[in-house]
């Protein structure tokens, strides 16, 4: 299955529900982003969602100004900030995703993180496990840029219709398989999504799709 036909039909089909595309931050998936601009679509009936953002003073830095830069203001992209993680707007997203077709487009780091979850974060026990109650967490200054962020937990992410894995080269998609065949696997951020996501993902590498089992015997 070729990415970019995948993400047409999604784009143009008509369901009952606004749709909704969630996208992380990080260059990995700039390509990814830039086709989706280039589709001549009806956007009535679409949000875009961050899956998580960078809480810091130069707005050039955000992942909103670089998604919104890319999609060139074709696309509603909706904020994310302090007032979104409320318990009402929470609920309110978390209802919005699971009534709806979701999908997610992220990128995967050197260090194996996803979204703002990584491996050294103070909650990051929180962020990962799959039984607590989707949500939106502030963590502490982590990553690169050295900064506070908002992300989707696990939970929240797994609301999604499909999850795909953008690997946007082969230095990446190396990465990815050596994680998956890690004896420390169990530490790595991405393998928790792997793991408990398994039939929601899919896996993007040189523009084609592949689910997990058809990685499998790669893989494992």
């Amino acid at each position: 299955m070729l990415f970019k036909r995948f993400l047409k039909k999604f784009l143009k089909a008509k369901y009952q529900e606004r749709k909704n595309i969630i996208f992380s931050g990080g260059r990995s998936i700039h390509s990814a982003l830039n086709f989706i601009s280039s589709i001549d679509n009806n956007l009535d009936d679409i949000n875009v969602h961050l899956l998580d953002e960078r809480i810091i003073k130069n707005e050039n830095l955000t992942n909103y100004s670089l998604i919104k830069k890319k999609l060139k203001k074709k696309y509603n992209v909706l904020f994310l900030n302090k007032e979104k993680i409320s318990r009402y707007n929470v609920a309110k997203l978390k209802k919005q995703l699971t009534c709806s077709k979701t999908i997610t487009i992220l990128g995967m780091g050197e260090d194996g993180h996803f979204a703002s979850i990584f491996l050294k974060s103070r909650i990051f026990k929180k962020l990962i496990n799959k039984n607590n109650k989707p949500n939106i967490l502030m963590t502490e200054k982590i990553g690169h840029p050295f900064c506070r962020r908002f992300t989707m937990n696990l939970s929240m992410i797994l609301l999604s219709y499909k999850i795909i894995i953008y690997l946007n080269n082969e230095k990446k998609k190396k990465l990815f398989f050596k994680f998956m065949r890690s004896q420390n696997k169990y530490s790595l951020p991405i393998y928790h999504l792997v793991l408990n996501g398994r039939k929601k993902i899919l896996v993007s590498i040189n523009e084609k799709l592949f689910t997990i089992n058809q990685l499998k015997n790669v893989i494992i």
